[in-house]
């Protein structure tokens, strides 16, 4: 198992047994002693994207991770049963690396690619507990990945392409919070996304548009509090997720057919948070 496979375990069962341990024993958490309804949370992560392309056809696969810093901004208004919520993760500092394809387990073409991957979610939701809320909404999100530096069968090629991938998905999650001491608390996430409306576009492709854009993606997400104060909250998290598309079918493009490959983004991730409420 791959240290990136074994790490997202590791955290989905954190995640799982922070969810269980609130659920299960709700009545020995406290609820956070906050008279504030209105919360702004600030947080920088470094996170890792392992990225994997197949064409079966032609026994194709590529496979690059690639690092990148990440800002978060997040507020919650809060009434005594209902909330909403809005949050955004841009990527501040790209990192790259070397995507390496194989045919029929042959490397045979390598590039640099940097990828970079933001998203922006809106939802709404009931307040049930303070360790279950469940809720809805919509994420907006665009995965740009920039290739060039192309080596062909040892060969350097002088070609570079961008391609990006924007979508539209339904959000389903439930999140929750347990206070265990005057001070500290457990918080886990977990949420589903289904794509609503994809949009490919590839600089190296132009007009080219791919059909049967299906795929789903789901993120989880355990961690602690410190609360300095009623109003100031320090954080610390892990998250991790999927992000997966079975690309189109094979589509006329001049003399040529094209396509856009199967894909999957796994991706680890840690945060550090500061919380304001208001």
């Amino acid at each position: 198992m791959s240290n990136h496979k074994a790490l997202f375990f590791i955290l989905l069962g954190t995640s799982l047994c922070m969810s269980i341990l609130i659920w299960s024993h709700s009545s020995c958490f406290a609820a956070p002693q906050r008279t504030m309804k209105s919360y702004i949370t600030i947080n920088t992560s470094l996170e890792q994207l392992k990225y994997r392309e197949s064409e079966p056809d032609n026994k194709l696969t590529s496979t690059a991770n690639v690092r990148n810093y990440v800002a978060g901004l997040e507020g919650i208004k809060v009434w005594d049963t209902l909330f909403i919520g809005v949050r955004g993760f841009f990527p501040i500092g790209k990192g790259r690396d070397t995507e390496k394809w194989t045919q029929a387990g042959i490397q045979n073409q390598t590039n640099d690619l940097e990828y970079g991957w933001t998203r922006v979610d809106g939802f709404i939701g009931l307040v049930e507990k303070s360790w279950l809320k469940l809720y809805g909404g919509l994420r907006w999100s665009e995965g740009k990945q920039k290739r060039n530096n192309f080596v062909v069968s040892g060969i350097p090629q002088q070609a570079s392409s961008t391609e990006i991938i924007r979508s539209r998905s339904a959000l389903i999650g439930m999140r929750g919070e347990g206070k265990v001491s005057s001070r500290w608390s457990l918080l886990y996430r977990m949420e589903g996304f289904i794509p609503l409306a994809v949009e490919v576009t590839n600089g190296a492709v132009p007009g080219f548009e791919a059909t049967r854009k299906k795929g789903y993606s789901y993120e989880l997400e355990g961690g602690i509090n410190y609360y300095y104060s009623n109003s100031i909250m320090l954080g610390l998290s892990g998250f991790g997720g999927r992000m997966h598309w079975e690309g189109s079918d094979w589509q006329a493009y001049g003399n040529k057919s094209v396509k856009w490959p199967e894909n999957d983004t796994d991706y680890l991730g840690g945060s550090l948070k500061l919380d304001f409420a208001f």
